[in-house]
């Protein structure tokens, strides 16, 4: 019997080297591509967030700060529940970037709110915490004077012209002030003064 060799010929190798370079560089473009795509659709990534109260004991949080990819995660649905897992915000379709949620918050001093964000990549979860971190604030009571102003010299027409009603003799019952703290009831104040 006689021995027969058989050789087999790959297909490429019909094809001149340049064809098979250009080949090589296509098939690497559209991975890259395709990965590209791939990565830009991300589900939310959320952070934990520790919000003030406003003077009036509010909220205004920019939904963005749950987010660490807020700018790239596109629009989303969230809900933010209280601490009994209740929602008390609900938003659907949004851009965090742009929207806001705001409530008044004087009830959550101290208590742990869950906020869920989602999008059609995934769910995230963040903790919202509330601090009080304004005083008393006694409203309309910052007056600019010039120092040779008669009041600079004489509290008791400071008094009379600016709690008073500047007829030269204070009243203090004229225009009493209120000392406003949030989310409490405001209450009479005694007078104060900041000489700058």
């Amino acid at each position: 019997m006689k021995e027969t060799n058989v050789t087999s010929i790959q297909p490429s190798s019909w094809i001149p080297s340049g064809v098979r370079l250009c080949k090589q560089w296509l098939l690497a473009g559209l991975l890259l591509f395709f990965g590209t795509v791939a990565g830009m659709a991300q589900g939310p990534n959320c952070t934990d967030v520790n919000a003030s109260l406003n003077a009036d004991g509010d909220v205004n949080i920019i939904l963005e700060e749950f987010l660490t990819n807020g700018a790239t995660v596109g629009n989303v649905d969230y809900t933010v529940y209280n601490h009994y897992d209740a929602p008390i915000v609900v938003g659907s379709d949004v851009d965090p970037t742009t929207e806001t949620l705001s409530f008044n918050a004087c009830s959550a001093v101290g208590r742990t709110y869950k906020v869920k964000i989602s999008n059609d990549d995934g769910t995230c979860w963040s903790n919202l915490t509330f601090k009080q971190s304004n005083g008393p604030i006694i409203r309309d009571t910052t007056f600019y004077v010039y120092c040779l102003d008669p009041v600079v010299g004489d509290i008791g027409l400071y008094l009379d012209r600016f709690y008073g009603d500047n007829d030269g003799e204070y009243e203090p019952y004229v225009d009493d002030k209120y000392a406003h703290v949030p989310c409490r009831d405001s209450f009479p104040a005694d007078f104060v003064a900041d000489w700058i």
